[in-house]
């Protein structure tokens, strides 16, 4: 499996879907509804995206998961989290995609950062005797 490849190939089926868009789309002061609004676009589209690219697409997980959407190549399922925000610094993003692995490895580098953070305060804590103890830099 190329998930080069494969990401390219979602990518422009997913800017193409949205190309028709592109002018009206206007920058909201809301990023959850404009990450909505692109959400609900490719959840309508997402069976003939996939039908057309080859693919057999999954059933739209739930709430809570590591991915958006999925679809089957082979044995194998590929997940993607469509990233709506904090790819734009100002307001909003023109949305983009993740391969699930490549998600998984931003979010074990995030928790693993924050995880060492916490045992340095804990240690600190210990340290002066279990007084003064914060989470946050003094």
């Amino acid at each position: 499996m190329n998930l080069k490849e494969i990401s390219e190939k979602i990518e422009q089926a997913l800017c193409s879907l949205f190309d028709e868009m592109r002018t009206s789309i206007s920058s909201r002061e809301d990023s959850r509804a404009f990450g909505a609004m692109i959400e609900k676009r490719i959840t309508s589209h997402w069976p003939s995206i996939c039908e057309n690219l080859g693919y057999m697409p999954s059933p739209i997980p739930g709430r809570r998961t590591l991915y958006d959407f999925a679809f089957n190549h082979g044995q194998q399922i590929v997940g993607i989290d469509v990233k709506t925000k904090d790819l734009d610094s100002s307001r909003y993003s023109d949305g983009g995609i993740c391969l699930f692995v490549t998600l998984a490895i931003q979010h074990y580098q995030r928790v693993s950062r924050d995880a060492l953070k916490r045992i340095e305060a804990l240690q600190k804590f210990k340290d002066n005797g279990y007084q003064h103890f914060t989470f946050s830099p003094r």
